[in-house]
């Protein structure tokens, strides 16, 4: 089956995370490019009123600018849109119902969803920090992004936090039933269908060289040809322990020690050798094959013909989980709307009420 289903909770968790993060941008940059009216009068220096508050939390004008700047350097550092001047009143605006509905779901979290997202902020961390080079990369993103490590590891804390209860809400509100999980299945099959198999073994002699990688001499290229024709003849001489002779002869580090073996599929492996390897039988040994990496002797052992992956245990669950996840993402809008009118949050930026 081709990957393209959320395999398990975190990753389920971790594709609701994009579809929230999608779903805003995407509301900013249609609210902002659909409206033309003049910013309005800037505040005087050094004020930092509540622009937005509930019942257990106020929303102040700087943090409201963090999240601006925030913003305006990942969407323009990725080349989407050049952000209107003229319009940041707009895109502040929609930044604060974010920052809202971020804090709604917080405020919902339980213990166990706090040390979740403790936990899982450190392991980003931890690997950011695994290497020089990683370290260097994460570096720069925060400084990108006009963040301290400190304010960084924190927000990314509050992010995952609001992933977790935002998943858990819906979750239970989202149903997907057998009949449509199986519609789906019917719909696209060539989504689950496990392709034709090869299994053979081979005996490689390399003709490159292995300091370089480039091909050896015209002269060595007559020779190793020789000496696969030979070892093909011994390969096929009845009695003959194919295994013993991959361990004797073959060149190919990688399969060597499972006795050459390979499984593939078609347009996996080098085209010349493919071209041999599928048209054999079982049991069947061939002539020396040339590829891009040498003489190969093949035998080989078994075809699995395609067939379509059965609608049964971790497929069906996973088709499930992608079905769940698209309305998720129809219903996200809807759902940030509907628990901040509930909340009884007070908006006190420009004309938002």
């Amino acid at each position: 089956m081709k990957n393209i289903f959320f395999r398990n909770e975190t990753n389920l968790r971790r594709g609701l995370y994009i579809v929230a993060t999608s779903f805003c941008m995407t509301l900013l940059s249609v609210v902002a490019h659909s409206q033309e009216t003049p910013a309005p009068a800037k505040q005087p220096l050094f004020e930092n009123p509540v622009v937005a508050q509930g019942e257990d939390f106020k929303i102040y004008k700087n943090e409201l600018e963090e999240e601006y700047i925030i913003y305006k350097n990942e969407t323009e550092r990725n080349g989407r849109i050049k952000l209107n001047k003229n319009l940041k009143h707009v895109y502040e605006k929609n930044l604060l119902k974010r920052i809202v509905f971020s804090k709604l779901l917080q405020s919902k979290s339980t213990e166990e969803e706090k040390k979740s997202a403790k936990d899982l902020t450190n392991q980003i961390i931890q690997q950011n920090l695994s290497s020089d080079i990683k370290k260097q990369s994460f570096k720069a993103q925060i400084l990108a992004l006009g963040l301290t490590e400190e304010k960084y590891i924190r927000k990314l804390e509050e992010r995952k936090l609001a992933d977790t209860v935002l998943f858990r809400l819906m979750d239970s509100m989202i149903k997907v039933g057998a009949t449509e999980v199986k519609a789906y299945y019917d719909s696209n099959p060539s989504l689950f269908e496990v392709p034709t198999q090869y299994k053979v073994a081979h005996i490689m002699l390399s003709t490159r060289m292995p300091a370089s990688s480039e091909s050896i001499s015209f002269a060595d290229m007559v020779k190793k040809k020789g000496e696969a024709e030979s070892i093909a003849e011994e390969a096929k001489k009845e009695g003959a322990d194919f295994e013993a002779l991959v361990s004797k002869y073959s060149e190919d580090p990688r399969t060597k020690s499972r006795g050459g073996v390979y499984e593939f599929v078609a347009g996996s492996l080098d085209p010349d050798f493919e071209k041999v390897a599928m048209q054999m039988v079982p049991g069947q040994i061939s002539d020396p094959v040339k590829s891009k990496y040498g003489f190969h002797i093949i035998k080989f052992i078994e075809m699995k013909p395609s067939k379509m992956e059965p609608l049964e245990g971790k497929l069906a669950e996973d088709i499930k989980k992608h079905l769940k996840s698209q309305k998720l993402q129809k219903n996200l809008q809807a759902f940030q709307d509907k628990l901040i009118a509930e909340s009884d949050v007070e908006f006190l930026l420009s004309s938002e009420k």
